[in-house]
């Protein structure tokens, strides 16, 4: 096998995993959130900082508990 055929049939091999490995922001809704999960509330994205439980509220009011990604990116 060739050079190139071996790395375009590698890359199809480890295209699965590397995309299921992206975190995909869902909107946001009262529920329980683990630490680094990305929602999007009121059109911005947000990262739980902690973990957070349904009983913290949204993003921009429990802001302890979430992390703006404006914010983040400076």
């Amino acid at each position: 096998m060739n050079p190139r055929s071996f790395l375009i049939t590698l890359s199809i091999l480890l295209l699965p995993f590397l995309s299921a490995s992206a975190a995909v922001p869902s909107n946001w809704a009262s529920g329980d959130y683990a630490a680094g999960d990305l929602v999007i509330y009121n059109g911005s994205t947000y990262m739980a900082a902690q973990t957070v439980t349904a009983s913290q509220g949204a993003p921009t009011t429990a802001t302890a508990y979430w992390s703006s990604l404006d914010d983040i990116a400076g």
